[in-house]
């Protein structure tokens, strides 16, 4: 492989990001520029012989000491490497990938003072990161493989089914929308406030691309419920959900993922990802709907070591 380059790409280079990003077997939503301009971002550019051949989006805050590549909101879930259309063969690919990485390392610890990101969970070699002395903090997500799901509720364990039917009993009805009501300050209670707006723009956005959808669940006319569904050509991904705590009927959440996941399905999308969750019991109930556990990893870097921030252990 010839030597590489890595540089941040400018505004006039976004139109190959995005060919690449749409190219690569690896690409997805949240690498696309249309996603990448409602939060502050760089894209670190791998090149080989002036040609773009792979690369990263990343998150970046400016603080006094210099620029850190961590999130200052959570819209964006994952993180990943774009790497291309693979061409060689598994062996070569494979270490072809390894040096891409360890070039993109490189220069974030040449270029930045911390790093503080989920990657995706198909990033799973972690070697490089090892060797650059990052620090590895395993998470997980629950996911849905859609291709041999019969109905959404196929998997899913008795006690949501039963959810389900006193919601359709109740008379709540759910609708699939491509624009909708839907309530920002109850999605996005863990968001500050300045953060929210970003949401609300990112969410319009991709309606209009036709690359997400609302689902609100309703109740005499009155919404009592909410979903917000992104999609690429591989997976759907519940990025924000809430319902209305207030009202006595079981079984909204429940509900309106059976309605995304209808959705998703009749897309023919290949996953449904449920967004995992450090609280135990909204992960009981990804579980409970099939959800299978897909671990990933969030990693760690800081130039200054004695501003190491330790990993925080949820369940501790």
């Amino acid at each position: 492989m010839k030597a590489l380059h890595v540089r941040s790409l400018g505004t006039t280079e976004m139109p190959a990001w995005d060919l690449l990003v749409k190219q690569s077997p690896n690409g997805l939503l949240f690498a696309e520029p249309d996603y990448l301009c409602h939060f502050q971002h760089k894209v670190l550019g791998v090149f080989e012989r002036q040609h773009l051949v792979a690369g990263m989006a990343v998150p970046y805050v400016e603080k006094d000491d210099g620029v850190h590549l961590v999130r200052s909101s959570y819209v964006s879930p994952y993180f990943i490497p774009i790497f291309g259309q693979p061409h060689e063969q598994p062996l070569a690919e494979k270490r072809r990938r390894r040096a891409i990485l360890s070039a993109l390392i490189d220069f974030v610890t040449h270029s930045f003072q911390s790093m503080v990101l989920p990657l995706h969970p198909s990033v799973a070699d972690m070697v490089p990161f090892q060797e650059a002395h990052f620090s590895l903090e395993l998470r997980y997500t629950y996911r849905l493989n859609l291709g041999d799901l019969a109905t959404p509720d196929a998997h899913a364990d008795a006690k949501v089914r039963n959810h389900l039917q006193k919601a359709i009993n109740a008379g709540i009805v759910v609708t699939d929308e491509e624009d909708a009501y839907f309530d920002f300050d109850q999605a996005l209670f863990y968001e500050p406030e300045d953060q929210r707006a970003p949401w609300n723009r990112l969410v319009r956005h991709l309606l209009q691309q036709g690359k997400a959808r609302i689902f609100i669940a309703r109740l005499n006319g009155q919404p009592v419920g909410g979903l917000f569904l992104a999609f690429d050509t591989q997976n759907a991904y519940n990025l924000l959900s809430y319902f209305d705590r207030d009202c006595k009927v079981r079984g909204i959440p429940s509900l309106l993922l059976y309605q995304a996941i209808a959705f998703a399905k009749q897309r023919n999308l290949q996953g449904f990802d449920f967004e995992g969750s450090v609280l135990p019991s909204i992960e009981r109930f990804f579980e409970a709907f099939g959800g299978c556990q897909c671990p990933y990893f969030q990693v760690h870097w800081f130039r200054d070591a004695h501003r190491f921030e330790p990993i925080q252990y949820f369940y501790d």
